[in-house]
């Protein structure tokens, strides 16, 4: 029994003895709080001033010291006290990254609350981190009075010395793609965040329909970004991007055309006869959506023409070949019009119906054949032998109904009765004249018989009504009275072979 109570005494001395070496060996000091360190310059490297505020809660003796523990990578060994609201005079030393202020005793003791001290010059670590600042006040001893830790946030250079630019170099108009930036670093390796601006180093610009380039600026967090940007002129193009002040530039983007958006119609002939093939060829060229020349076009066009009744035209097939560099020439053969005065030629994609080109008007004349036309007497169908009366011809046509242009001389002759007169006058026939769709001429018949006309040109002829031609002016006749006569009886005259002068 007493063995036992001597065992638990002894071990309960041991607990109580390990308790108060524990408790001694720990060390409790007062908190320094409110810690705030501002940096003049917080860039990774920068060598600047730092104010460090505070707040004790414990007396600072007049030859107290104050510690400031930087992490490692700071330099301190040049850094002095440029003002404080702590009173007196310091001497500055450090222990590797460690600053010691010491109040050289010539202030008073500083009461508990909050206060300040700038330091200057102090060189930043080169990591662009968040770091923790440890300080102590401590007695002249060097016994520490009381603790507090602070953070503040040390940021990349402004300085961009290097990053990396990826970008497909070849692109479409009008499609978005997007640039990389890719490690945006400082001197020291510090991935960069900021804006990088896009702009148009050579080539590019606005396309040939006005399109601006759409020009994204670039969002870089810790080095990376990307952005999308559309090009719209289908020309070699260098991009360039400006990334913490410093250039790079893409490589040579090859922009390709946009979709099809349209054709150009050029050297169709200005006038042509009507039924007769172009003289030349005609020419297609195909533009995207921009105005830039197709020159990867390989489709296929329909052609129209707004020359369709009464003889549509005659347009080429598009067999999709012979295309190069978005030009197409389409032998002037395979295109005839027909009817006049004017028309024009229309292409469209066969695929994309909205892109389509018109031709300028092309004045379609008249074929030089005659092939109808209108035969009349103005005056009438009666007409006096001797005397002259118009013979007209009108609403001329070519073959194609087209009021026909030109100038002929269309033939007259007798077709039935006519001729010559008893006398043995002949009539006179004067060929027609006709330009622009008309003309007339006089003619004269001498025999005083029914007389129809006939006309003939380009072997077309026509006729008129009957013409019935009276006798013309007497020309001579024979008077005679039975004789003698008594004076001032009535007797008779007689006229007879009264003839007129045909």
């Amino acid at each position: 029994m007493t063995f036992t109570f001597n065992v638990i005494f002894k071990l309960k001395n041991l607990i109580i003895t390990a308790l108060l070496f524990l408790i001694l060996s720990v060390n409790i000091y007062a908190q320094i709080t409110n810690i705030n360190i501002s940096i003049a310059d917080q860039q990774a490297g920068a060598t600047t001033s730092y104010t460090i505020t505070f707040t004790t809660s414990s007396t600072l003796p007049a030859d107290g010291r104050i510690v400031f523990s930087f992490p490692s990578g700071f330099d301190v060994s040049s850094a002095r006290v440029v003002s404080s609201d702590i009173d007196g005079t310091f001497t500055e030393s450090n222990t590797g990254t460690d600053l010691i202020i010491q109040r050289n005793g010539d202030g008073t003791n500083t009461a508990p609350g909050q206060l300040s001290i700038q330091l200057d010059p102090i060189t930043n670590a080169t990591s662009a981190v968040v770091y923790n600042l440890n300080m102590d006040t401590r007695i002249v001893t060097n016994t520490i009075i009381e603790t507090g830790s602070g953070s503040f946030e040390i940021l990349f250079e402004d300085q961009v010395t290097s990053f990396t630019i990826v970008c497909n170099t070849t692109q479409t108009a009008g499609t978005a793609f997007s640039i990389q930036v890719q490690d945006a670093a400082d001197r020291y390796g510090n991935h960069w965040s900021g804006n990088g601006w896009v702009y148009v180093a050579s080539g590019g610009g606005d396309s040939p329909d006005g399109y601006s380039p759409e020009l994204n600026t670039i969002s870089v967090h810790n080095g990376d970004g990307q952005a999308d940007q559309t090009l719209y002129n289908a020309q070699p193009t260098v991009i360039e991007l400006s990334v913490g002040h410093l250039e790079q530039q893409t490589g040579t983007i090859t922009v390709l055309p946009g979709t099809i958006g349209r054709f150009i119609i050029s050297n169709e002939p200005g006038s042509v006869t009507a039924g007769s093939t172009f003289p030349s060829s005609v020419t297609v060229t195909a533009y995207d959506q921009y105005g830039n020349v197709k020159s990867d076009y390989s489709g296929n066009v329909v052609w129209s023409s707004t020359d369709s009744d009464p003889y549509p035209a005659q347009v080429p097939v598009d067999d999709g070949t012979g295309w190069s560099s978005g030009v197409k020439d389409f032998a002037g053969s395979g295109f005839i019009l027909y009817n006049g005065p004017s028309q024009t030629l229309t292409v469209t994609d066969q695929s994309v119906s909205s892109a389509t080109g018109t031709s300028s008007a092309i004045t379609v004349t008249s074929h030089p054949d005659i092939a109808s036309y209108d035969l009349s007497v103005p005056t009438g169908i009666n007409q006096t032998a001797g005397v002259a009366f118009p013979l007209q011809v009108s609403n001329i046509l070519d073959q194609y109904g087209n009021s026909w242009t030109g100038s002929k001389s269309i033939t007259v002759a007798v077709f039935s009765g006519g001729g010559d007169s008893p006398d043995g006058h002949s009539p006179v026939l004067n060929s027609i004249n006709v330009t622009t769709n008309s003309g007339s001429s006089d003619q004269i018949l001498v025999n005083s018989v029914p007389t129809v006309l006939s006309t003939s040109v380009d072997g077309v002829e026509r006729v008129t009504s009957p013409i019935v031609v009276g006798p013309g002016f007497i020309d001579d006749f024979v008077i005679s009275a039975s004789s003698p006569q008594t004076a001032g009886a009535t007797f008779s005259l007689s006229v007879s072979s009264a003839v007129d002068t045909m």
